[in-house]
């Protein structure tokens, strides 16, 4: 029926007869022309607004349906769930039993509870041939339906699958492990075999459950993998994050396809495919900073840019800006000096995701200064005098002196760093240095340097006292330079000759062992401990306390403590397994910090 607008279309005659006499025709028809231009305008000005098109969204539905049967009776359990796996609670299931003949021998209506879950049981007949449970759907949700064959025959299965992390897949992860568990769901008397396992029964059986031809299967119907159960009637496979697709919501399924002496069986579970994003921020640099200041970064994860996603700019803690990032995943945005933007104070940018499968992601803070110290004049006097004093050392610097003594190198990265050109030219040949501690700066008198060139290798002799060392010539080009020591971790570089004075009394920091194994279990420490300064005041036991019931974070503190304090240096195969232990509680704490983080 076509739309009335806000009045119905009265008949012509109706409306003059009611107000007009109809002895005077020319009268009667201008007001009829009047009162029709009159709704007419009306009309054109309310339908737009009344007709315009609804668009209404819909979720999935999921019915899980189990049936056990036992000699007289059927039980029917089962719940209702949405696509990403949230409980449909008081909502009406129809329920379907059906005979060979195709005929509905009962339908019932039942009510989920507040968890989603619904039962009944009804007589066990031996026409019945399958259990049907159907939600009709709402507004808001799809229609789904869930159906299980009823077999008298044949023993029926059940298969249970477990995951990790609750159905949380981690593509960024190289593998999961899918755990399928197949069971006997009755608990009658079959031909022939008086002691059928059962869920709730452990007793023995001459039925085995080894050797079933499990597969998995996604919400595709692709297939990602397939084994057989051992004696206890459990399989697992190792599944590529690769294989599982894209992030988002999905499922996976386990089949049983059936033999002579089992049913077909089969299990569903949801799962939720996610990746990490990252996002980085930076400040460029602009003509005038204390008047205009511009921002870039970008927005990523471990397969390349995310293009066209929404990321929001904040000046300590307030909504600055919303940009979209480009096709390369970066963004630009510059700002002006204004009240709401002063230029003194920290700016994030924040990457909120929308849907699921990307982690949310907050860049690094980027502080602002609303005056640009190098505007002032004693900057400029301090760096004259830092030049001055420079040159100064420089002159007075004597080719073969020695070097400072022993000091602490912390805040030096590990590994083997060239000193600042000497000259202009590239003349020098040979190579000299020392190697140190990373952490002490001392010696390491049993340390050994080799040099690589053209296919030959060259042992450098190593003073044992002061750790020093001087090659002969070296051919030109570009040879490799390694050194190491026991109980130390092995460093190596490309170095170019001829040099120019960097490669002449330089410095090889090694990194022992010991400090390695402690920083492994440094950055589950840094994740446990509410600041990272108390790190250097808290024992590895103590750190192990604060998560009593981790039985994994005290073995790792354990070993860690005997790696560091034991007799000998653990070799490097020690410290993988210490940083591989670490890693995965760093892991778990990262997912337990988003579970427990409050909501903005």
């Amino acid at each position: 029926m076509p739309h009335q607008g806000f009045f119905p279309r009265w008949p012509h005659d109706a409306v003059v007869a009611a107000s007009v006499d109809s002895t005077h025709p020319q009268l009667m028809r201008g007001v009829t022309l009047c009162l029709i231009g009159v709704l007419g305008v009306i009309e054109t000005v309310a339908s737009p607004t009344l007709a315009q098109p609804m668009l209404r969204v819909r979720a999935e539905t999921r019915v899980e349906l189990n049936v056990t049967d036992s000699n007289d009776s059927l039980r029917i359990t089962g719940s209702l769930h949405d696509d990403v796996g949230t409980p449909l609670r008081h909502t009406y299931i129809g329920i379907r039993v059906v005979e060979k003949d195709n005929r509905a021998h009962l339908k019932r209506q039942l009510r989920t509870d507040s968890d989603g879950n619904f039962q009944f049981e009804t007589e066990l007949r031996p026409a019945i041939t399958r259990i049907t449970a159907a939600f009709p759907g709402t507004s808001f949700y799809e229609r789904s339906e869930a159906e299980q064959e009823i077999d008298l025959i044949r023993i029926p299965i059940r298969l249970s699958l477990q995951l990790d992390n609750q159905g949380q897949l981690d593509l960024d992860q190289t593998f999961h492990v899918v755990h399928i568990v197949a069971s006997v769901r009755t608990q009658r008397a079959l031909p022939g075999d008086s002691a059928i396992p059962s869920e709730s029964d452990g007793s023995a059986t001459s039925h085995s459950l080894s050797g079933l031809p499990i597969t998995l299967r996604d919400e595709l119907g692709r297939k990602l993998g397939s084994s057989f159960t051992d004696d206890a009637g459990r399989t697992s496979m190792r599944i590529r994050s690769d294989e599982l697709g894209e992030p988002g919501a999905g499922r996976l399924s386990g089949q049983f396809a059936g033999s002579a002496a089992y049913a077909p069986a089969q299990i569903e579970t949801p799962i939720l495919r996610h990746r990490k994003t990252m996002l980085t921020l930076r400040r460029s640099a602009s003509v005038n900073p204390r008047e205009r200041v511009t921002l870039s970064g970008k927005l990523y994860d471990s397969q390349g840019p995310l293009t066209n996603r929404a990321v929001g700019i904040f000046f300590e803690n307030e909504h600055a800006r919303t940009i979209l990032t480009s096709r390369d995943g970066t963004f630009r945005c510059a700002f002006e000096r204004s009240d709401k933007f002063p230029f003194d104070g920290t700016v994030v940018a924040r990457f909120e995701s929308d849907s699921l499968g990307w982690d949310s992601a907050e860049s690094n803070p980027v502080a602002i200064r609303g005056q640009d110290a190098w505007n002032q004049p004693w900057p400029w006097m301090v760096l004259s005098a830092v030049i001055c004093l420079l040159l100064l050392l420089t002159v007075g610097r004597r080719p073969g002196s020695n070097r400072s003594p022993e000091r602490a190198r912390g805040d030096l990265a590990p590994g083997i760093a060239e000193r600042p050109r000497g000259s202009l030219r590239s003349t020098i040949f040979r190579v000299s240095g020392r190697v140190l501690d990373h952490h002490t700066g001392r010696p390491v008198a049993n340390a050994w340097v080799w040099i690589d060139s053209h296919g030959a290798s060259q042992n450098v002799p190593l003073d044992q006292v002061h750790a020093s060392f001087a090659s002969a010539d070296v051919r030109r080009g570009e040879p490799r330079i390694r050194a190491g020591a026991p109980g130390y971790e092995h460093v190596e570089r490309v170095i170019k000759i001829p040099h120019s004075g960097e490669w002449s009394d330089f410095e090889v920091r090694l990194q022992s062992t010991r400090a390695l194994a402690l920083g492994a279990f440094q950055r589950v420490a840094n994740k446990i401990l509410p600041r990272s300064r108390d790190w250097f005041v808290t024992t590895n036991q103590e750190v192990s306390a604060r998560r009593p019931h981790d039985a994994s974070l005290a073995r790792l503190a354990q070993q860690t403590d005997s790696a560091y304090y034991g007799p000998e240096a653990p070799d490097l195969a020690e410290v993988t397994e210490l940083n591989s232990k670490a890693q995965k509680i760093v892991a778990e704490e990262s997912e337990r910090d988003k579970l427990f983080k409050p909501s903005r």
